[in-house]
C-alpha cells in the first residue's frame, strides 16, 4: 500500500507526537513482532519513523501499525485521530513515487511536488524563494548559490548536501536534518533553525546568521568560524567542540547554551547574554567581552581574565577555576593556596615560584607544565592528575588521595 501525501503527513506526525524511539520500537515488538533495529537505523527519531513508514508500505502494514498505535496510546489525540482505513494510492493516476537509499517520499502533481522536482533538478539559475520543502528529502544535493529565502525547509533532510553561499535569508529550517552540510559563506539573516540538527562536522564558515533562531539547535562540532551571528538567538543551544574563532556573537542571547570544548579565540562576544551557560573548558584566548558583564558567571569571568590578563603575582587563592581550559596561562609567583583546579587543562601553564598548597588537583592535566619552585605543599591529586614528565609530587610535599584511601 502507498499512502497519499496528506495520510503519509497525518501517520508521521502521529507517531513523531506519540512516540519515542524506545517507546516505538516496544510497540512493534509487543504489537507486531517486529523488531525496530531489523527495519530501520539509528539515524535520530524522524528518519527511524520515515523508515518504518517505508517499511510498513512495502508489507502491507500500515492499518495494522496505525490499529496498533492507537490501541497502544489511546490518550494521545494525533494518534486516535488517524483513519481506520487508509487509501492506497498507488493507484491513483499521475501520482509517483521517488526512492532513495535513506527515505521513502510520496510525489503527487500539485505545485509543492513541482517545487521539490525543481530542486532535485536544479538548473543553478532558477529562483526557489518561498518553496515548500518542509520534509523533503534534500540530502547530498548540490545547491551552491542557490536562492532559498523565506523556503520552509522545517524537518527537511539535508544531510552532506553542499549550500555554500546559498540565500536562506528569512528561511525555516526548524527541525531540519542539517549536519554535515556545507554552508561556507551562507546568507541566513533572520532564519530559523530552532531544534535543527547541525552535528557532525556541519561547516559554516564566514556564514551570515545575523538574527538567526537556534535555539535549542545541536551545533555540536560545527565549523562556524568567521560566523556572523550578531542578535542571533541561541538559547539552549548545543555548541559542544564547535570552532567559533573569530565569531561575532555581539548581542546574541546564548542562554542556557552548552559550550563544552568550543573554541572561543578571537571572538567578539560584546553585550551578549551568558544567563545559565556552560564554558567548560571553552578556549577563551583573545575572546572580547565586557569588562562588566552582569549576566556571565563570576566563574567563567574568572577564567577568561586568568587566560587573558596579566596573572603575575596575584592572588587567586581559594578561587574556583576548575573544569577550565587555562592551557599555557602565566600563573607565575602568584598565590595560589587552596585554589581548585579540579579536571583543568593547565598543560603548559607556569606556575613557576607559584604557592599552590592546599590546592585541589585532582584530575588536572599539568603535562609541559612549568613547576619550578613551586610550593605544593599539602595540595592534592588523583590517578587521573597528569604530571609533567619525569615530574615527583610527593618529593614536593603533595599528598596522594588515592593512597589514603
Amino acid at each position: 500500500m502507498k499512502l497519499s501525501e496528506s495520510d503519509y503527513e497525518q501517520l508521521f506526525e502521529a507517531l513523531l507526537d506519540a512516540f519515542t524511539h524506545d517507546t516505538l520500537a516496544v510497540m512493534l515488538r509487543v504489537k507486531l513482532g517486529v523488531r525496530l533495529g531489523d527495519i530501520a537505523a539509528e539515524r535520530g527519531y524522524r528518519e527511524t519513523v520515515f523508515q518504518t513508514l517505508a517499511w510498513a508500505e512495502s508489507n502491507d502494514m500500515v492499518e495494522s501499525l496505525a490499529t496498533s498505535a492507537k490501541a497502544w496510546v489511546p490518550t494521545n489525540k494525533q494518534i486516535q485521530a488517524l483513519p481506520v482505513t487508509f487509501e492506497d494510492a498507488g493507484h491513483v493516476m499521475g501520482s509517483r513515487r521517488v526512492h532513495t537509499d535513506q527515505l521513502d517520499v510520496f510525489i503527487s502533481q500539485d505545485n509543492r511536488d513541482e517545487q521539490y522536482q525543481i530542486v532535485l533538478n536544479w538548473n543553478g539559475q532558477d529562483k526557489m524563494r518561498n518553496f515548500d520543502l518542509s520534509r523533503r528529502n534534500l540530502s547530498e544535493l548540490v545547491l551552491d548559490g542557490a536562492d532559498l529565502r523565506d523556503a520552509n525547509l522545517s524537518g527537511a533532510n539535508l544531510f552532506g548536501s553542499s549550500m555554500n553561499h546559498a540565500d536562506l535569508v528569512g528561511a525555516t529550517l526548524a527541525g531540519a536534518r542539517i549536519n554535515s552540510v556545507q554552508l561556507v559563506g551562507a546568507r541566513l539573516h533572520e532564519a530559523d533553525l530552532s531544534s535543527a540538527d547541525l552535528t557532525g562536522a556541519t561547516v559554516l564558515r564566514k556564514a551570515v546568521l545575523a538574527g538567526a533562531k537556534l535555539d535549542n539547535a545541536d551545533l555540536s562540532e560545527a565549523d562556524l568560524t568567521e560566523t556572523i551571528l550578531d542578535s542571533a538567538s541561541l538559547r539552549g543551544t548545543t555548541l559542544d567542540r564547535a570552532r567559533l574563532v573569530r565569531s561575532d556573537l555581539y548581542r546574541a542571547d546564548l542562554s542556557d547554551t552548552s559550550m563544552l570544548w568550543v573554541d572561543l579565540r578571537e571572538a567578539t562576544m560584546l553585550e551578549a547574554i551568558f544567563t545559565g551557560i556552560d564554558l567548560r573548558w571553552a578556549w577563551l584566548r583573545n575572546c572580547m567581552l565586557d569588562r562588566h558583564e552582569s549576566s556571565l558567571a563570576a566563574r567563567w569571568r574568572l577564567v577568561w581574565q586568568v587566560v587573558n590578563q596579566q596573572m603575575d603575582g596575584i592572588s587567586l587563592a581559594g578561587a574556583d577555576l576548575s573544569e577550565a581550559n587555562l592551557h599555557h596561562v602565566n600563573l607565575q609567583r602568584a598565590n595560589l593556596r587552596h585554589l581548585n583546579l579540579y579536571a583543568s587543562d593547565c598543560s603548559g601553564a607556569s606556575f613557576r615560584d607559584a604557592d599552590l598548597s592546599h590546592a585541589n588537583l585532582r584530575a588536572a592535566n599539568l603535562q609541559n607544565s612549568v613547576l619550578t619552585g613551586t610550593q605544593l605543599f599539602e595540595s592534592y591529586f588523583d590517578h587521573l592528575t597528569k604530571w609533567p614528565a619525569g615530574f615527583d609530587p610527593l618529593a614536593r610535599g603533595a599528598r596522594n588521595i588515592d593512597a589514603s584511601v
